[in-house]
């Protein structure tokens, strides 16, 4: 399933109204905070059964999308936020819009 995600809350929202649950690819600096707030987000993402998907660039999501064939192989349904576009031709598009149908 692919989101615009023009809302930050729009990983909240979806698993409210899809029946299937929805297992989303997370930033993983959601499970590095430190502090009590850094584990409490690291254990709601944990229960919530999120990804992890290291961002830093090259091959670092390589794992994260192994472990999303793997799910979707399983029949899990897998929830992602494409990037908004940043091609000069596509200023202004969001997520997965007419820009991904190309």
């Amino acid at each position: 399933m692919a989101s615009n995600h023009t809302s930050f809350y729009d990983w909240l929202v979806l698993p409210l109204v899809v029946r299937r649950r929805i297992i989303f690819l997370a930033k993983s600096s959601y499970f590095t905070g430190r502090g009590l707030r850094g584990r409490l987000r690291r254990h709601f993402f944990t229960a919530c059964r999120q990804v992890p998907v290291d961002r830093s660039g090259g091959g670092a999501g390589e794992a994260a999308l192994r472990t999303a064939v793997r799910l979707v192989g399983e029949g899990q349904l897998l929830g992602v936020f494409p990037p908004r576009a940043r091609a000069p031709r596509m200023a202004g598009s969001t997520g997965a819009g007419p820009a991904w149908s190309a």
